[in-house]
């Protein structure tokens, strides 16, 4: 006997309205799932829309089947051998982001605060589906963005992922700082919708150096967005037009200014507290603006320090700073040791220690970034002061013992433990080393604690060097 359930499947998928005009019967069971699927969340699923009408129009109550709001009442029905699906056909429109199907539903009396089993709405599903056609929908027809799911606790919004969705829950009047900053992101990364500028502030574009952003402010009317973002890029001309028109968002020049010409072009109409230019500097420390990091320090009553400067971007910045502000920051070259240009920026003005070296050296030997951490401890080298002999011991490099001896840092009859230098050097075969330390004044007659000379343990290749001495 052929299933009517799995023939109102089979004229679903075709999408034969014909086949099922013929045979109406069919209709009656476009509710009864098969395989977890009933006809109806196929036709839904497939954006089958006039075959959905023409379920609906014979089952009208099929429109929020399954809506476990009324879990009491569908329990019974399991009890009863009935299967009930999951959640609503309005959750699958979301879920599959069918909007011509959904916009239907709505019309035969679908509610839009449905709930699925585990207390989810419609709305959850499109917000985490990224369908922001149906969410708009959805919102129109009164769903509730504040509703918290069953299972996370989660409010619709706080699901959306995507720009458009996020802009679709900002312009129903739901005020959240992450779809704001998901619809900014947007906009500054080039995704240039107009209309999207209209839910949004200013302050969310900190960081958007963006003219074509800037331009399509001007367009919109948007001259605070405009000038906030025309002075990250700078556009001078942009920020000039704006406070020409608008001297009251010279304000916004200031909190945003990448560059001393934009700052005193704002200072034009507006002077700037001290708190604000205070932290104008350590977001252009940050952003790595560092013509206008020099030009702040200039000024009397700004502060810098250690942890500031280890959040620059750039060696430029880390070169502004230092000549302004002579810091002496323990581990400060720890932030730059990836990074050789920073790093040497920075020793133009800051004297390493011991320990930074050691940190340097621990590092390169565990492997990472080997390449720029070898310049970065060739760097260091060249400029400390003293030296851990217990850590150049642990993490021993040739090259960089022999140049801390060639300048007088290191002594060349240091010992690693129990032996001198001379006797790692005459016990590992190392000629070069050898003669670099007898060179500089190692002492031949030094012995090791056990009272063992470094000729004692010098292979053959290295012994000569000690014989003709």
């Amino acid at each position: 006997m052929k299933s009517p359930v799995l023939e109102l499947k089979k004229i679903v998928v075709k999408n034969d309205e014909a086949a099922l005009a013929k045979n109406p019967e069919l209709l009656n069971y476009a509710g009864v799932p098969l395989n977890r699927v009933t006809p109806l969340e196929l036709a839904v699923r497939m954006s089958r829309v006039q075959i959905v009408k023409m379920i609906l129009e014979q089952n009208p109550a099929l429109v929020n089947w399954a809506d476990w709001r009324k879990r009491e009442e569908l329990e019974k029905l399991k009890a009863l051998g009935v299967e009930v699906p999951y959640g609503t056909p309005l959750h699958e429109t979301a879920e599959y982001c069918r909007p011509e199907v959904a916009e239907l539903l709505l019309q035969y009396g679908a509610d839009p605060n449905a709930q699925d089993r585990s207390g989810s709405t419609a709305l959850h599903y499109a917000a985490e589906s990224r369908c922001a056609p149906v969410a708009e929908l959805l919102l129109k027809h009164g769903a509730d963005p504040r509703v918290k799911d069953g299972i996370y606790g989660k409010r619709p919004y706080e699901m959306v992922k995507d720009p458009h969705t996020a802009y679709v829950f900002l312009k129903h009047g739901v005020s959240d700082p992450n779809l704001m900053e998901l619809v900014a992101g947007h906009l500054c990364r080039g995704g240039l919708a107009p209309e999207y500028l209209d839910v949004l502030t200013p302050y969310v574009f900190g960081s958007c150096p963006s003219p074509e952003l800037a331009e399509l402010a001007m367009g919109r009317g948007r001259l605070d967005i405009a000038v906030a973002v025309a002075a990250q890029v700078p556009r001078l001309d942009v920020v000039e037009r704006v406070l020409a028109e608008r001297p009251d968002l010279a304000h916004l020049a200031v909190r945003y200014a990448a560059a001393p010409e934009v700052l005193e072009l704002a200072e034009r109409y507006y002077t700037p507290s001290a708190e604000e230019l205070q932290a104008l500097l350590e977001k252009a420390i940050a952003y790595g603006h560092a013509r206008l990091v020099e030009r702040l320090l200039d000024r009397e009553g700004l502060d810098v320090d250690c942890a500031m400067l280890l959040k620059a971007k750039s060696p430029e910045t880390v070169a502004a700073v230092l000549k302004k502000r002579r810091l002496q920051c323990s581990g400060i070259s720890r932030r730059f040791l990836d990074d050789p240009a920073s790093l040497k920026a920075l020793l133009q003005y800051y004297q390493p220690t011991a320990d930074d070296l050691c940190y340097a050296l621990e590092g390169h030997y565990g492997g990472k970034h080997i390449e720029r951490r070898s310049e970065a401890v060739k760097m260091l080298a060249e400029r400390v002061a003293s030296v851990n002999i217990d850590c150049i011991c642990e993490y021993f490099r040739k090259d960089i013992v022999m140049l801390l001896i060639e300048r007088g840092v290191l002594n060349p009859n240091a010992r690693c433990g129990d032996r001198s230098l001379l006797h790692i050097a005459a016990s590992e075969c190392d000629r070069e080393l050898a003669e670099f330390l007898l060179r500089h004044g190692a002492d031949t007659a030094a012995t090791s604690d056990s009272g063992e000379l470094a000729a004692e343990s010098a292979c053959r290749e290295v012994l000569d060097l000690f014989i003709s001495r």
